[in-house]
């Protein structure tokens, strides 16, 4: 069945966890058992334009006429911010937000919903214990992540809002993406048909052309990367493996099994091209409720991907199923998105034939799946009594490594 397929093997790559030489060492992170307070289909009204105010159906923003143009104009304002020529983040500190309920939980950080007391406004809060970055070796991951956060704006990717700290956690403060993630609606309907599932992917072409256009590479495309707001429209989050490359090459093995490129695994050093790779992954997914490359050990998931060896269903369009067979390409001068032509190959493919680009990144169209997005009720957002936290002094020693966030 589909719950038991899904789920499989998404073992979370790292340079911490597996041998670069051998690909030997077995460390699995599992993301079965998340954790949600979406409990009803109601729609939330007039809760909505608190949640997500720049890019409601009247909000007042320039609208974008030429997606070139933009990416120009935007790659100009990106390289300005990322060297850190912009304006600083609002000071924010902790008394500046309440509580409201607890939102989901990882390995590195604790998601809490908030509501900022000035303007009422809610938030994500991305709660990360400087003691477990410190202990894990990520200062310098979430260092970037950071950094790549503050500096990307586009509207099918997720932006930081607000930071600080304090003596213990580092805060990232986030849109509350009301529909939570993609991977909860796939898990549970097992796929979408492909109208509904070219809603996103057109919505990721996008998003992917923006970060190649910057120069980034997503490194972890997957469905719970993949965020639904409350108008049944994406942002592609978690920019923890994010990397601005420039258009270079990067040799670090990191993502997740399942989405791997083969050229990743080869230590020959890989570039943008692997996103859409994974990309392809994910298009097989969303549309079949399974990746190509099953198994129950990412080793033999790593065999798989590096021989190409996967099936294609029947029950998908042809259109579909030569997007994917021109996305799954080892061959790198094959594979599209990495041709003379670049994105274009897959934005005038036959699977997006009728696709309005613009009215798309305008957010003019109605989502398909609002029909199907489990939306929370008012009293999500009733304040809750906040879980007693340990506030342990020793925690301070840590501070040290983090003084120039």
């Amino acid at each position: 069945s589909h719950k038991k397929s899904l789920p499989s093997c998404r073992a979370i790559i790292t340079p911490k966890n597996i041998k670069q030489s051998d690909l030997i060492k077995e460390v699995y992170t599992y993301t079965e058992g998340k954790q949600s307070g979406y409990t009803s289909d109601k729609k939330i009204g007039s809760k909505a334009k608190k949640i997500y105010p720049e890019f409601g159906r009247n909000a007042k923003y320039l609208p974008i006429m030429s997606i070139e143009e933009y990416l120009n104009k935007e790659k100009i304002n990106f390289d300005k911010r990322i060297e850190g020529d912009s304006p600083p983040l609002l000071l924010v500190q902790d008394d500046d937000f309440q509580y409201i309920r607890f939102l989901g939980k990882g390995a590195y950080a604790t998601v809490n919903m908030v509501k900022k007391l000035d303007n009422d406004l809610y938030y994500a809060r991305k709660e990360m214990p400087k003691q477990v970055i410190f202990i894990n070796k990520r200062v310098g991951d979430v260092k970037n992540e950071k950094r790549i956060l503050q500096s990307v704006r586009h509207p099918f990717t997720i932006n930081l809002k607000h930071f600080y700290q304090d003596h213990i956690n580092i805060y990232f403060l986030l849109p509350l993406m009301a529909g939570g993630e993609l991977y909860g609606y796939i898990k549970k309907s097992g796929k979408f048909k492909e109208d509904r599932a070219k809603f996103v992917l057109s919505q990721l072409v996008l998003a992917l052309e923006y970060l190649h256009h910057l120069g980034l590479i997503h490194r972890d495309l997957k469905l719970e990367n993949i965020l639904l707001d409350h108008l049944g429209y994406i942002k592609l989050g978690d920019f923890g493996m994010c990397k601005w490359i420039k258009h270079d090459r990067t040799y670090t093995i990191c993502g997740t099994a399942e989405y791997l490129a083969p050229e990743v695994l080869n230590h020959t050093g890989y570039g943008l091209a692997a996103d859409w790779w994974s990309f392809g992954v994910l298009t097989f997914e969303i549309c079949s409720g399974r990746t190509p490359f099953v198994a129950d050990e990412y080793l033999q998931i790593f065999y798989l991907i590096m021989r190409n060896q996967y099936e294609m269903p029947k029950s998908f369009s042809y259109p579909l199923s030569n997007l994917i067979s021109h996305l799954l390409e080892v061959d790198l001068t094959r594979r599209y998105g990495n041709l003379k032509d670049g994105v274009e190959d897959i934005k005038s493919h036959d699977f997006f034939k009728h696709t309005h680009w613009i009215e798309l990144i305008n957010r003019k169209i109605d989502s398909p799946l609002l029909t199907i997005m489990k939306l929370p009720e008012s009293d999500f957002f009733e304040p809750q009594p906040q879980p007693p936290t340990i506030r342990d002094d020793l925690k301070k020693a840590y501070n040290e490594h983090f003084q120039d966030f």
